[in-house]
């Protein structure tokens, strides 16, 4: 089945920055249109309602210049505010509000309020709809008749208004009873307006569609725009990945402005040099394992040969050729399939509890005829016997290793050391070769499969070119320090430490 293809990160991006700006825009004519009035109501009440419990504290209080800040407040937010009691027997009015007035309230409004307020606690809030101002009736003499009237109106004249002009205007009054458990206490009455905002709506409504089309405008260009800056490095690296994945590992992967694309491109960069450093060793090995497959099975076809073939060749020492190259091949075998294992995570270690001083002196043991035919001279110096836990065979490889080791590099005294150094609870080996030394920009390098500092070198002892990476994948599994270190013209030093197991018994 075919696979779907998928928008591209740069699309992608700027499909997301476009529907950001959509939101903002919906949510901008949610706020400002669909809402607005409900928006512009709420906070009115809210105003309101901190207003008028600002001057039931001041009333409560008995505010010496009450009436002036009564007045004051009032006129700031433009309220009609009338102060009185529940016996009618005393009233104060500051009436700022231009469209609604508490005025000629007639008596049977202002006790069905005041009663509303007794049931709740003492205060009551009573809204108006529309245009209000022909009320009055009967009764249009108000809550304090003619004393109320400042401008000497005739009764015909004196109306409650409320919303007056406003025909979907709507206003609110606020009853406040000071004392509700105390008959006869003070009565506070907040009348305000809440101006219709039609005019502003639609003036917004033109605005937003100005603004719309400008952010739509915006929102496209900066989408592609920054989209592009964010996708451009993406689609360079890719195509980098991609000739990579093709075996070209000349790529530079390089970012630009963004920190994390500069790690990702570092990182890409330094699996681009590992990958090359990995060619170019597979290529070496299959090289070096092909020579040194082909020498031994060369000398041992040859050597069966001549001794099918010619009579009396069928020596005791041709026969030890063949069985000493057959002997190499089966080194080299053995070597690659515990390096494989190592490598692979396969390969699991028998710890114990066990003498390393012992175990150095049995390697000395084959080196035992090197040392007499050949003039070789082995030493190891160990102040006494230290016991560590580890697995046997595995140190012993990578003593045995470290020493073949320096037997091939050694100098023309053919002398290789071996030191065992107590430093508190580790015990640090290090074998020590006369040889020309390691360079210190490869020293790092040394521990790989088939490296050699020097190209054209012939061992003086043949090897299968896997001994130090075998040292350092066992001494890995052990979580062992270990090292070189080296000076041209005066040889190497290989070492690695163990900790010290100062219990007496096995574990």
């Amino acid at each position: 089945m075919r696979r779907k293809r998928k928008l591209s990160a740069k699309w992608q991006l700027c499909g997301y920055m476009l529907l950001f700006c959509a939101i903002l825009i919906i949510l901008l004519w949610v706020f400002q249109v669909v809402y607005l009035n409900e928006f512009y109501k709420y906070i009115k009440r809210v105003e309101a309602k901190k207003v008028y419990e600002q001057l039931a504290e001041l009333i409560e209080a008995e505010d010496p210049d009450l009436e002036t800040k009564i007045s004051d407040i009032a006129g700031e937010h433009n309220y009609s505010v009338m102060l009185t009691n529940e016996n009618l027997s005393y009233l104060y009015l500051s009436d700022h509000n231009p469209v609604s007035s508490l005025l000629y309230m007639p008596t049977e409004m202002f006790r069905q309020l005041l009663e509303k307020a007794r049931m709740h606690n003492g205060e009551y809030s009573y809204t108006v709809i529309g245009n209000d101002s022909e009320m009055g009736g009967d009764d249009s003499s108000g809550i304090g008749g003619d004393s109320l009237d400042p401008g000497g109106k005739k009764d015909s004249e004196k109306k409650f208004r409320q919303n007056e002009g406003l025909e979907r205007g709507e206003s609110i009054i606020f009853t406040k009873i000071i004392n509700p458990e105390e008959y006869g206490s003070p009565v506070l009455l907040v009348n305000i307006t809440v101006t219709p905002i039609t005019s502003t709506v639609e003036t917004i409504k033109i605005q937003l569609l100005v603004i719309t089309g400008v952010l739509l405008v915006l929102g496209i260009i900066f989408a592609v725009f920054i989209s592009n800056m964010v996708a451009r490095p993406l689609i360079r690296m890719n195509e980098a990945a991609k000739r990579l994945a093709k075996g070209d590992f000349s790529p530079n992967f390089r970012a630009e402005h963004y920190r994390e694309f500069d790690e990702l491109s570092d990182t890409l960069n330094f699996a681009a040099s590992e990958l090359g450093k990995t060619e170019q060793y597979q290529h070496e090995i299959v090289a070096n394992v092909s020579h040194d497959l082909r020498t031994p099975l060369t000398m041992i076809t040859g050597y069966a040969e001549v001794m099918r073939d010619i009579p009396g060749e069928n020596t005791p020492e041709n026969v030890q050729v063949i069985i000493d190259e057959a002997n190499r091949l089966t080194t080299l075998v053995n070597d690659v399939l515990d390096l494989s294992k190592l490598q692979g995570g396969v390969e699991e270690l028998k710890l114990i509890r066990y003498n390393l001083t012992e175990s150095i002196r049995q390697v000395f043991d084959r080196y035992n005829k090197l040392r007499e035919q050949e003039g070789y001279v082995i030493t190891f110096e160990a102040e006494q016997d230290v016991y560590v836990v580890a697995d046997e065979y595995k140190i012993y490889q990578v003593v045995y290793n470290l020493i073949n080791n320096a037997i091939n590099y050694t100098g023309a005294d053919k002398l290789v050391q071996v030191r065992q150094i107590l430093k508190g609870d580790v015990v640090r080996i290090e074998i020590i070769d006369s040889g020309e030394g390691i360079p210190k920009t490869e020293l790092d390098n040394v521990w790989e499969r088939y490296y050699k500092v020097d190209k054209n070198h012939k061992r003086s002892v043949q090897g299968t070119g896997l001994g130090l990476s075998i040292v350092k994948n066992i001494l890995i599994l052990h979580r062992a320090q270990y090292g070189v270190e080296s000076e041209i013209g005066k040889g190497s030093t290989f070492w690695f430490e163990l900790q010290i197991d100062y219990r007496g018994e096995d574990v």
